[in-house]
């Protein structure tokens, strides 16, 4: 689960740059047409077959995986860095509420304290006019962030429910295979054609860092407990500001910093929940 959180902060960094030039949904779309390449090759190697055994839930993975991406880019595209991966990785708390909820996975008090000061994170970092006053971050922004870490949420409780029938690969696979009818036409509508080798090269970086990174995530989900799994994935956060302020110059606020605390403390308070009965189950 560390490694997977790394391929995805350096994800966000490449869809942060290629925005600049080019419409998240169109960086959607390259991710997911290499990807489902990818899977092919890797699953003709593996010897194992695409068709899966749980379809249905292996297409409700796709889908939701397929909105979430888009709502996860478009925050990357209107958000800083940093404040986006960090409102998107609430998802680990929010996967451990579902877990309990639709696996009956042990949840334990802690859970819903690292859930609230999850919550106060998100608000610190969204810095909303009406509660701080001045300037806040894009409505917009901070919206697709929040929908994409929920969604993001269900994706994990899904593959973790799928790892008793199917191989990772397949669980990996089916994402694109969803996703790419769904993403591809939109992106068609809105294209920008690179012009330059480093657009190429970050289309196809976004679609190899991913693909990779997810192979390591369902691997890690298909071993740990959804609550102890996903709640590694906060480094990210830590990951996200710090290429944020060397690469973009984005020099996180206090709020900023803050909001990533409380959400940082939230997902520490919840990984020491109930681990040894969540892994018996």
């Amino acid at each position: 689960m560390f490694g997977a959180a790394l391929l995805f902060a350096l994800m966000g960094a490449l869809v942060k740059a290629g925005s600049r030039t080019m419409p998240p949904i169109q960086l959607a779309a390259a991710r997911v047409v290499v990807t489902l390449f990818v899977g092919l090759v890797m699953m003709r190697h593996a010897r194992v077959s695409p068709l899966g055994v749980d379809r249905r839930l292996l297409a409700t993975r796709g889908i939701l995986g397929a909105v979430a991406l888009v709502c996860f880019y478009t925050s990357l595209s209107t958000l800083p860095l940093g404040d986006a991966t960090a409102i998107q990785y609430t998802n680990p708390i929010l996967s451990a509420v579902l877990g309990a909820w639709l696996l009956a996975e042990p949840v334990a008090r802690r859970v819903l304290i690292g859930a609230a000061l999850s919550i106060g994170g998100v608000i610190a970092i969204a810095r909303p006019s009406f509660l701080f006053g001045g300037v806040s971050l894009p409505t917009a922004g901070v919206l697709a962030a929040c929908a994409g870490s929920l969604l993001s949420a269900f994706v994990y409780v899904t593959v973790r429910k799928l790892r008793a029938t199917d191989d990772p690969l397949v669980i990996v696979f089916w994402f694109p295979l969803m996703a790419v009818p769904f993403i591809v036409p939109a992106a068609v509508r809105v294209w920008v054609w690179p012009t330059s080798w480093t657009e190429w090269l970050i289309l196809l970086g976004i679609g190899a860092t991913t693909q990779s990174a997810q192979v390591l995530m369902t691997r890690g989900l298909h071993l740990l407990p959804v609550s102890r799994a996903t709640a590694v994935s906060y480094v990210q956060v830590v990951f996200g500001f710090v290429i944020g302020a060397v690469e973009f110059r984005e020099v996180p606020t206090a709020a900023s910093m803050a909001g990533a605390a409380l959400i940082l403390a939230g997902m520490a308070i919840s990984a020491g929940t109930g681990t040894g009965r969540a892994a018996s189950g």
